[in-house]
């Protein structure tokens, strides 16, 4: 099952791999996590069990003999039953996959809504969302409970008859037999043939979880076929870039909603040329398809018509920098070897040596995931370095100056284009001037068409303008301790096996009596009294299953519902230190242990010891003798089990900490699987991959072993304990009847020898499920952001902020205690309508000081106050303080989704006023032409939409909002200078009584502020005036 599970995550990573952008856009990164974790996890669980089913076949077939030939004819009635069975569990099992493929719809789409949030976590904390994105997990968390609430009650179903075909089957056999032979039940063929049924009831249970879950297996198997099938890249291996009449299209079929037409071509008749050694620029207006172009070149998109060519390979950097979870150094080697000189260059050559000697550890210094504590410049340059060291002839650019102010963007034009990258061929997208002056060649892309045109002709088009420190240690300890967990289910379970324990032990003690005919009764009474007890215990096992099956859903939502507000609640710090792939893996392979293997585990675990106990009370009552041995005899099997569950609950743990990193790799490598085919990087990321699965294997392996080894001493101390029996029971021969001597003693003694191995070792497992639990319960004690919870917080009234004035108040701020501080004894103050630009150099605390606006780093490194309107910031509850602000982000971010949820996530606009802010920044045209309107589908990171279209989208969601004090971080970046312009205008006008803050590297952008702040890299205030007075 190991080999078989590697061998099939590897195949669907190598798959990923080779998918195109069009192929990858249909599946999700929570669909893929499930493939990987759930279903994956459901396949080996089956391949465990399967071995059980033969041997469940052979034991039929070979039971079936010994009774036929002890007791004849009277055997059928019972094993048909026993057989009935196995086909009614199977028929159980079908309607459990039906139930689980209804229910993976739901578990799919909350996992998916759970990445959004993590990826998207401070975007949701600036605009105090949180509650909107917890109502819209707990829906779709209550739609999956539903189906899987129903799976599991057929799941116990199945259990309670598994449980109750053997009394039924006796019932069948020795009823037909009383009737066959005058009344008389013969003790020696009773028992002779009863513990042949035991055998076959201990295999049959071997066998049922693989009954059970064989469905369930078959789903995740389908699904991987599915994904397999998926059309793949079409890749060109052909320094000449050409493309000749060539039509692009994102969707082979459509997706509905996007605003990349579904099946129609996004790129119509393209010719282009770029000779070796040529600069090459792509300029347009925003949404015009520059991106899309590059995608197509490398293979990307769908042709629909023409041919295109790379005759040699080529490296790409995209618009969003993909910067993975390492060194500084090793994301821009990325796999290339070390040579001191040209990496020297390059870093010089990007602007990074100065960010190199401030980083801790100088460029070895750990970058966080996805550069979470890089600023936006940084992350542009990073990716920008990884292309400028690889040694690629075609580079393929898209935008990279959006990010970086004018002096680094004058640097990396004079010393990247005009130097590192001078002879090769590189086609860049850029409304750059100075960048265009430089090109060989200027082609303008307009209405899905490539047009060839001139660099100053362009410049005088107005679409092109003159572009105008954080901590970098990263902890990489998880939180992986240990706390007690209790789920208060335990009592409901009982409640159901109390009753069908006394039934199961009295009919065994009943047998014993009809043989011995104890009582003077007419034979059908003996049989009607065992009757009524096989169907009590049937009754009662069902009342376990009902009441269990509630009491665990409960507490699973329960669970999820405060991890889910825990997680949300957190400060922004914590997703610094914790990978993507580690917190979804809590939503995934935790979660799925906690909603259906857990409560099946511990189902059997309070039936065995309730089995366990009865047998061995009711050899106690018979055997008083027995008691002696027993204290030795469980001190055994306690002994055992501890030495079992504590390598068991290590490994488990190791379990899930090495699955977390396969999580967080394969996130890794889907958002950045087109620069790691561009960089030919494919088999460096699928041996990782290898090498992460292999060490996750290598925890399920040891599992494996530590089984077989208590296994075989489980075997050997029951075999000493059935000898132990047998010499009592022949010692005392004279003292216990025949019946009861040679029957109820030995069979229960069998019994126990199955009981005591399934009941150690299902507790064993139940214990180490609840390590799953632990890891769940740790994210429901997060520490959450400090007043969340603090009622002794402001409630402002609705007009807060009226004026809008903030003042600094000697404000320094350190994203962690033992860093130096991001900003350091600032004090300045906004008045109430002013316009305040922000300029400084990449990483001088421009992103921070919003940060500290909006409360997002708050510890005690931090000090001073921020006032606003005379009301210290600290003092105002922070949804409050979050929802009366509005912020374009640097990183736009879209959610999956409708856009009518994007722009309003709290429903208290109407469709008018919606549209009447696209309207403003000039995307309602495109939003009406797409189908759906305000309904339009959202794809995955909002990637159906280009990343200029979805600044304008948050620039409408903040107009939306009407707030008094506006944050502009970088907000019209990746716009060109047309679009920008008319952008600038809608704000001077819908923002005229605002005070805004602008964080912007374009002098454009900032020319009509009335104060500009300038900021140096040790986060101190520099300057603080009028523009006028500073460019004087």
């Amino acid at each position: 099952g190991v080999q078989i599970r590697a061998a099939v995550c590897m195949a669907v990573f190598n798959k990923i791999l080779v998918m195109n952008a069009v192929s990858l856009s249909h599946t999700s990164n929570g669909q893929l996590l499930n493939i990987i974790g759930n279903d994956m996890q459901k396949l080996m669980d089956f391949l465990n069990a399967f071995p059980f089913v033969a041997v469940l076949i052979i034991d039929v077939l070979v039971i079936t003999g010994v009774a036929a030939y002890e007791i004849g004819i009277s055997a059928i009635p019972g094993i048909l039953i026993i057989l009935l069975a196995q086909f009614f569990q199977i028929g159980l099992g079908r309607r459990i996959k039906s139930l689980r493929r209804r229910a993976l719809v739901f578990i799919d789409a909350r996992v998916r809504m759970v990445g959004d949030v993590v990826t998207g976590i401070r975007v949701i904390k600036y605009n105090g969302w949180v509650v909107p994105f917890l109502k819209q997990i707990a829906i779709t968390r209550a739609r999956e409970l539903s189906w899987i609430a129903k799976a599991s009650f057929m799941r116990g179903v199945a259990t309670a008859v598994g449980d109750a075909y053997v009394p039924l089957a006796c019932l069948a056999t020795f009823g037909v037999y009383v009737l066959l032979h005058g009344g008389n039940l013969n003790a020696k063929s009773t028992f002779t043939v009863l513990p042949f049924l035991g055998v076959l009831y201990k295999s049959a249970g071997s066998a049922r979880p693989g009954f059970l879950i064989f469905g369930e297996a078959m789903i995740g198997m389908d699904r991987v076929q599915r994904f397999l099938n998926i059309h793949k890249s079409a890749l060109h291996a052909n320094a000449t870039v050409k493309a000749v009449s060539c039509s692009f299209t994102w969707e082979p079929s459509g997706t509905k909603g996007s605003s990349r037409q579904l099946g129609q071509p996004v790129l119509r008749n393209i010719n282009l040329e770029a000779r070796k050694g040529e600069l090459v620029a792509i300029v347009g207006s925003t949404g015009s398809g520059k991106s899309s172009l590059l995608l197509g070149l490398l293979g990307e998109l769908k042709v629909l018509r023409g041919s295109y060519s790379l005759q040699q390979d080529a490296v790409y950097v995209p618009q969003q920098p993909w910067i993975i979870n390492d060194t500084v150094r090793n994301n821009i080697l990325f796999g290339s070897d070390f040579d001191l000189e040209r990496y020297q260059s390059v870093l010089s050559a990007c602007a990074l040596d100065q960010d190199a000697s401030c980083f801790p550890n100088g460029s070895e210094s750990e970058i966080g995931e996805r550069g979470i504590n890089l600023s936006g410049g940084q992350k542009a340059r990073i990716s920008l370095a990884r292309a400028c060291y690889n040694a690629s002839p075609i580079v393929l650019v898209d935008d990279p100056f959006a990010a970086v102010d004018v002096p680094t963007t004058q640097h990396l034009i004079q010393h990247v284009l005009g130097g590192v990258l001078k002879g090769r061929t590189v086609i860049i997208v850029t409304n750059n001037e100075m960048c265009l002056t430089m090109c060989n060649k200027v082609y303008r892309l307009e209405y899905s068409t490539l047009h060839l045109s001139e660099a100053e002709k362009e410049i005088n088009r107005g679409l092109v303008s003159y572009n105008t420190r954080s901590s970098l240690e990263s902890s990489q300890q998880s939180i992986e301790h240990t706390s007690p967990v209790v789920l208060n289910t335990t009592n409901a379970q009982l409640q159901g096996s109390s009753g069908s324990l006394c039934a199961l032990t009295a009919g065994d003690y009943w047998l014993s009596v009809w043989t011995d005919k104890k009582y003077n009764l007419q034979a059908g009474l003996y049989v009607a009294i065992y009757a009524a007890l096989a169907v009590g215990f049937l009754i009662f096992a069902s009342l376990r299953v009902s009441l269990f099956t509630e009491a665990t859903n409960n507490a699973a939502r329960k669970l999820h519902s405060k991890m889910a507000e825990n997680i949300l609640r957190s400060p922004v710090t914590f997703f610094d230190h914790n990978p993507t792939g580690r917190i979804i893996n809590r939503f995934t392979k935790d979660q799925s242990a906690v909603d259906e293997i857990l409560p099946f585990t511990l189902q059997q675990v309070i039936a065995f010891v309730g089995s366990c106990l009865g047998a061995l009370a009711l050899i106690a009552i018979l055997l008083p003798w027995f008691m002696l041995v027993t204290p030795i005899y469980l001190m055994v099997f306690i002994y055992m089990r501890q030495r079992y569950v504590a390598i068991c609950c290590d490994v488990k743990r190791l379990d899930g900490v090495s699955r977390s990193a396969v999580y967080a790799h394969l996130v890794e490598s889907i958002e950045g699987v087109v620069s790691i085919r561009a960089y030919g990087a494919e088999k460096r990321f699928m041996d990782r991959f290898v090498n992460l699965v292999d060490k996750n294997n290598q925890a399920g392996m040891m599992y494996a072993h530590a089984s077989r080894w208590f296994a075989t001493r489980m075997e050997m101390t029951v075999i000493f304990n059935l000898a132990v029996v047998a010499a009592f029971v022949i010692a005392l021969r004279n003292s216990i009847s025949p019946g009861i001597a040679a029957g109820i003693i030995l069979v229960q003694s069998l019994k126990l020898s199955g009981l005591f191995q399934f009941t150690v070792r299902s507790s064993a497992e139940a214990e180490n499920q609840f390590t799953s639990v632990e890891r769940i319960q740790e994210y429901t004690h997060l520490p959450v952001e400090p007043d969340c919870k603090d009622s002794s917080k402001l409630s402002v009234p609705n007009e807060w902020p009226h004026q809008g004035t903030i003042e600094f108040r000697n404000y320094t701020m350190a994203y962690r205690e033992d860093l130096s501080p991001a900003l350091n004894n600032i004090s300045f103050t906004v008045e109430g309508g002013e316009k305040l630009g922000i300029l400084g150099r990449t990483g001088s605390g421009k992103s921070s000081l919003v940060a500290a606006i909006f409360r997002m780093v708050q510890n005690d490194a931090c000090s001073g106050s921020i006032i606003i309107d005379d009301l210290d910031i600290q003092k105002v509850k922070l949804d409050d303080l979050r929802r009366r602000l509005s912020i374009i982000p640097q990183d736009p971010v879209l959610f999956r989704g409708s856009l009518r949820f994007n722009l309003d996530p709290f429903s208290e606009h109407s469709d008018k006023d919606m549209y009447e802010a696209l309207a403003r920044v000039h995307v309602a045209e495109k939003v009406k032409s797409i189908g759906n309107g305000l309904d339009s589908e959202v794809t995955e990171n909002g990637n159906n939409f280009s990343l200029g279209e979805r600044q304008l989208i948050c620039l409408a969601r903040t107009l939306l909002r009407k707030s008094r004090i506006v944050i502009l971080d970088e907000a019209t970046a990746a716009i060109d200078n047309k679009t920008d312009r008319l952008i600038q205008s809608t704000m001077r006008e819908v923002f005229e009584s605002c005070t805004c803050l602008t964080v912007a590297h374009r002098i454009n952008t900032i020319i009509d502020c009335g104060m500009v702040l300038v900021l140096d890299t040790g986060g101190h205030v520099v300057e603080y005036d009028s523009p006028y007075n500073l460019l004087k």
